[in-house]
């Protein structure tokens, strides 16, 4: 992963999301779920990201379980991603199913969205990629604080997606 201590939080978050959505997409597409994960990149280790995984009785507990954390450790984060199935958490989406990275930065009022729709594997189809990465929310910061345009986004975003080891090759295949 790439050094998160000398950018802009903001730029690194929206990193930090391409790469984690990438991850919870490698996962699905080998049609396995994929449980809720978060990056997270602390005050004192600015240097690593940390990767946590949540698994709960119910898919819904273990995304309350995620944000839970994330709440409660606010203040020692630097910047965080966290990504669910928005399908498997509300029991399906009327028009498919996605997966979504919520991100944040230690300043930040509220967190961005990322959302990639999905078809998911089956016997009779591949798992793919339904049109592009749609954003929801913003940034109230000022442009000295680092804060970027959405459409500066994109290419960090994409960045992380390709960082990704394993899926960040087949993201064009999954399309």
């Amino acid at each position: 992963m790439r050094n998160t201590g000398t950018e802009q939080p903001f730029d690194k978050v929206v990193w930090l999301a391409g790469y984690l959505l990438a991850h919870q997409a490698g996962i699905t597409a080998e049609g396995e779920a994929a449980v809720p994960r978060a990056l997270v990149v602390t005050r004192d280790q600015p240097d690593d990201a940390q990767l946590l995984v949540f698994e709960a009785a119910s898919y819904q507990e273990a995304v309350a379980q995620g944000r839970s954390l994330l709440a409660d450790q606010k203040d020692g984060l630097r910047c965080w991603a966290f990504a669910y199935d928005a399908g498997r958490l509300s029991g399906g989406l009327t028009d498919g199913d996605a997966l979504v990275v919520e991100a944040n930065v230690e300043d930040g009022d509220r967190p961005l969205s990322f959302l990639q729709r999905y078809q998911p594997k089956s016997d009779s189809a591949p798992f793919r990629l339904i049109g592009g990465v749609e954003m929801a929310g913003a940034w109230s910061r000022p442009a000295a604080d680092g804060a970027r345009e959405p459409a500066a986004w994109d290419s960090l975003l994409r960045e992380g997606i390709q960082s990704h080891p394993l899926a960040g090759e087949a993201w064009t295949l999954y399309l």
